[in-house]
């Protein structure tokens, strides 16, 4: 009887912890940094690859617990200059020759989640989810600027596990069906032209650590890789309808780290 109960007591003890010490209700601050390339799908001469570091901050709530739901909310502001490596064109669409520069960009994301966690045991916490959120982007290119919105759904899942009352670390999967996007550029004088939905998706390994078991308060250090993917656009005429034009499809690879500060409320 003495080893059942020692056993049974050893049991809630590892366990206890996966609830005891997890902190339900956080606000995140922090900063990010990552390269992106982004590539257009054209032939040669005229295709175009931007690429380089960016930096960002981000400010987020998540309400998460073992058997609780889950409630996110996120916000990145992300700023930097890229390698423009392409080619110029004029207004008839013509090839001009090869040009190469800088452009500088703005990024502004919001992304929302709504899902569930739930105890697997040992430790073992998973969370299905879906969402909805927008992204934004504006560059400046050749005195040129241009301005990107897109809506998208997000369904996905939350593998975590805990360690220890300290560490946590797990492996988390996102996947993002545009729902609308469009594209508007000073050559075009304002006409929107519609971008074609495509399938984004998103890796990310969080680690989450506390000085001390008790502490609500905890650091993040969460690396990812995302894929964006935009269809070719519909076809506009510029302000003197001297040509057609349109957005070609185009291809983002983005490969980051994020660091936050976790303060449990």
């Amino acid at each position: 009887m003495r080893i059942v109960c020692f056993i049974l007591g050893l049991f809630i003890s590892v366990n206890a912890f996966a609830f005891d010490y997890y902190t339900k209700n956080r606000v995140f601050v922090g900063g990010k940094t990552y390269f992106r390339h982004y590539s257009e799908e054209l032939v040669s001469p005229k295709k175009s690859d931007e690429y380089g570091f960016l930096y960002g901050l981000t400010v987020g709530f998540q309400h998460k617990a073992p058997e609780s739901f889950l409630y996110e909310l996120d916000l990145d502001l992300d700023f930097g200059t890229t390698t423009y490596d392409g080619s110029l064109q004029n207004w008839y669409g013509d090839y001009m020759g090869p040009w190469k520069g800088k452009t500088r960009n703005i990024f502004f994301t919001v992304d929302s989640k709504l899902g569930y966690t739930f105890y697997l045991g040992d430790r073992h916490l998973l969370t299905p989810f879906v969402g909805y959120g927008t992204h934004a982007w504006a560059r400046d290119l050749v005195d040129e600027l241009e301005t990107y919105a897109l809506e998208y759904a997000s369904a996905g899942l939350q593998y975590d596990y805990m360690a220890s009352p300290q560490l946590q670390y797990g492996v988390h999967v996102k996947f993002m069906p545009m729902l609308n996007g469009n594209m508007e550029a000073e050559s075009t004088s304002a006409y929107l032209m519609t971008l074609g939905n495509k399938l984004h998706f998103e890796i990310s390994l969080p680690i989450i650590y506390k000085l001390k078991a008790n502490c609500k308060n905890h650091l993040r250090i969460t690396p990812y890789y995302r894929n964006q993917k935009f269809g070719q656009s519909d076809s506009v005429s510029t302000y003197n309808f001297m040509a057609v034009v349109y957005e070609p499809a185009s291809q983002n690879h983005v490969i980051g780290l994020k660091v936050d500060y976790g303060f449990g409320i």
